[in-house]
């Protein structure tokens, strides 16, 4: 998430009027992140090696990583 998409969604965060138990589960998702980029490594791994979606074969390298995402590009 970039700085401008933070800001956006503090600001309406900030305009919403929730309760205490609404605060306090924020707080608690907020401390149960530990790194985002740890959450995108156990996405990645959970998903496995899937075959590729436009012609099935399973040969592929990696190619880059925007967004801090794993991208692959298929061999065939």
């Amino acid at each position: 998430m970039g700085a401008a998409e933070f800001h956006v969604v503090f600001k309406a965060l900030a305009q919403l009027q929730l309760s205490d138990d609404q605060v306090a589960l924020l707080k608690d998702f907020l401390a149960n992140v530990v790194q985002p980029g740890q959450c995108l490594r156990l996405i990645e791994e959970a998903a496995g090696k899937r075959p590729c979606p436009r012609c099935g074969g399973t040969r592929c390298h990696r190619s880059g990583h925007p967004d801090g995402l794993q991208r692959y590009r298929c061999v065939a």
